[in-house]
C-alpha cells in the first residue's frame, strides 16, 4: 500500500515538472530587451510638424513646435518698395534678395507687423545679372562651365545640371547669404529641371532633384530650423516621403487658371498631390495670373476650398496686386 502510494506521489510530481517546463518553453517566453536585440521602427506617413509633436518614444521632436499657418501673402520680385510691402502686412511675402535688397532691419520691420520674408532662389536656371555671372559667359561660349544648358529666352536665363558639384556650390553660397541676412525661408523655383533634363534621355532626374532640396534643406536648418523650404511647383515630387519630409510648404503657379483659359482638368493630378502635401500638415502658395475678375474670384474660391493660400498676380510680378472683392 505505501508502495502504490509512493508511486503516484511520484507520478504527480512528474507530472507537475513536466507541465512548469512547457510554461517556459522558448515559443512562449518573453525574451529580455538588450543591446543585441532588433526592434522595427514604428511605420507612419509623412506628416506636418503639428503632427510629429506627439512623438513616438525615442524620437526627436521638431524644434518647430507650431508650423507655420499663414492666410495671406503676396508675391513680388520686381521693383519692391518695401513701405507699400508693409502697408500689405500679409502673412508671407515672397521677394528677391538681390531685387529687393532688404537689410536685416528691413526684415526686421516686416517682422514686427507679423510677416515671414521668404527669398526667392532659382536652382534649375542660371541668369546672367546675378552676381556668380562671369561676363565672358555671355560672349565666348567656349569659356562656359560644363553645368551651363542652352538659354531660355523668354527670361534670358539658362537650364543648370543642377545635380554638378560646381552648380551647388554657387546655390549653397546663396542659400547662406539669405539665411544670414534673416530671411525665414527660401522659396525655390525651376524644380522642374529634372523634367527638361528626363525629356533629353538623363536617368533618375527626379531623384537627383529631390536630393538637391534635401541637401538645400538640411544645410539652412542646421542654421536656423526654423527656416522653411518651399519648392514651387512639380507637386509631384512628394510622392517621394524623404522629400515631403524635408519642405515646409509648396508653391503652385496657374493651377486652376493659365491665364484667362480653365486649367482644372489639366491641373487635376497636380492637385491631388496638392492636398496629400495639405493633409500631411504643409501649407501651399497658389498663385494663378488671371485678367478677369469672375475668374480671379474662382481662382481664389478654389484655392480656399483645397485648404491652399490663393494670390491673384501679375504675370511679370513687378507689382503688387489688388485682391477682388468676392463677396
Amino acid at each position: 500500500m505505501r508502495i502504490r502510494y509512493a508511486a503516484v506521489i511520484l507520478m504527480l510530481t512528474m507530472l507537475l515538472l513536466a507541465s512548469c517546463v512547457d510554461l517556459r518553453s522558448p515559443a512562449r517566453s518573453v525574451q529580455p530587451s538588450s543591446a543585441s536585440s532588433q526592434v522595427s521602427p514604428p511605420s507612419r506617413e509623412p506628416a506636418g510638424d503639428a503632427q510629429k509633436t506627439a512623438a513616438q518614444p525615442g524620437s526627436q521632436i521638431s524644434p518647430k513646435e507650431w508650423p507655420f499657418n499663414p492666410k495671406s501673402w503676396v508675391f513680388q520680385l520686381q521693383q519692391t518698395k518695401i513701405d507699400e510691402l508693409l502697408s500689405y502686412h500679409p502673412d508671407a511675402l515672397v521677394a528677391d534678395i538681390d531685387d529687393s535688397a532688404f537689410t536685416k532691419e528691413d526684415i526686421e520691420r516686416f517682422h514686427s507687423v507679423g510677416t515671414k520674408v521668404v527669398s526667392y532662389l532659382s536652382i534649375g536656371e542660371a541668369a546672367e545679372w546675378r552676381a556668380y555671372w562671369k561676363p565672358e559667359w555671355t560672349t565666348d561660349q567656349s569659356s562656359r562651365p560644363s553645368w551651363l544648358e542652352l538659354v531660355n529666352p523668354e527670361w534670358k536665363s539658362y537650364k543648370v545640371k543642377y545635380w554638378d558639384p560646381g552648380w551647388k556650390k554657387l546655390v549653397f553660397a546663396d542659400l547662406d547669404r539669405i539665411v544670414d541676412r534673416g530671411y525665414d525661408g527660401v522659396y525655390l523655383d525651376i524644380v522642374d529641371a529634372y523634367v527638361y533634363f528626363a525629356e533629353k534621355g538623363e536617368k533618375g532626374t527626379d531623384r537627383s532633384m529631390v536630393d538637391f532640396v534635401k541637401e538645400i534643406s538640411s544645410r539652412a536648418k542646421k542654421k536656423n530650423p526654423n527656416f522653411m523650404i518651399i519648392p514651387q511647383n512639380v507637386p509631384e515630387l512628394t510622392a517621394f516621403p524623404d522629400y515631403m519630409e524635408k519642405i515646409d510648404g509648396l508653391g503652385k503657379e496657374s493651377t486652376f487658371w493659365n491665364i484667362d483659359e480653365p486649367f482644372a482638368v489639366e491641373n487635376a493630378e497636380y492637385i491631388g498631390y496638392l492636398d496629400k502635401a495639405v493633409a500631411n500638415g504643409k501649407f501651399v502658395l497658389a498663385i494663378d495670373y488671371p485678367l478677369e475678375i469672375a475668374h480671379k474670384c474662382d481662382f481664389i474660391k478654389n484655392a480656399k476650398m483645397h485648404g491652399y493660400v490663393p494670390y491673384v498676380g501679375p504675370r511679370l510680378l513687378d507689382k503688387l496686386e489688388t485682391q477682388p472683392n468676392c463677396e
